[in-house]
């Protein structure tokens, strides 16, 4: 994603959680960019769930922030 995009996401997720606006573009960033690498490299089909939670686990292990707070901040970004 552009920065301006993240920028966008994050204000519209920010205005929807109680969350910080660094923090939200923080997990954005990382977990888009995970997701971004992700279908560049690989060509195998996941089921959402599975998916969801690789990403956030992914996310979590970078970011320090806790897994609630990463699940609510990509749902929010839907």
């Amino acid at each position: 994603m552009e920065p301006q995009e993240i920028n966008r996401a994050a204000q519209s997720v920010t205005a929807r959680t109680f969350f910080d606006r660094d923090a939200v573009a923080e997990i954005l960033r990382t977990g888009f960019g995970k997701l971004a690498s992700l279908g560049k490299s690989t060509s195998k089909a996941f089921e959402r769930d599975h998916f969801l939670q690789y990403i956030c686990q992914w996310t979590m292990s970078r970011t320090k922030h806790p897994e609630s707070m990463i699940r609510e901040v990509l749902d929010s970004s839907e």
